[in-house]
């Protein structure tokens, strides 16, 4: 077997999540306990994969970024808007979502 074919189908693996990634998709929020506390968020926000919280991808803001943040390292943009079925609204990037089911 050429190792390279392993390479080769974990990145069309990642790939195919990525594209998955969209509006209407169904993700679990994926963060670590430190990026949580930089968000201001406490609770069920910081535990296991089975509590993060779970929610739907309601709007991709990718045409609007441009990268600039007017030098501020608060409010910066995120990507995705994602409405958690906990009733509140978050903004994410990309590595901050994992895909639970594409739409």
């Amino acid at each position: 077997m050429d190792p390279n074919d392993a390479d080769s189908n974990d990145a069309d693996s990642n790939d195919a999540v990525a594209a998955s990634l969209q509006v209407g998709a169904r993700v679990r929020l994926v963060q670590s306990a430190d990026d949580a506390a930089g968000r201001g968020e406490t609770g069920s926000d910081t535990g296991s994969d089975a509590d993060a919280p779970l929610g739907r991808v309601v709007d991709d803001y990718a045409g609007t970024l441009d990268g600039d943040t007017g030098g501020r390292t608060w409010a910066v943009p995120h990507r995705w808007a994602v409405a958690l079925d906990d009733g509140r609204l978050v903004f994410r990037d990309d590595d901050d979502l994992e895909v639970v089911e594409a739409e």
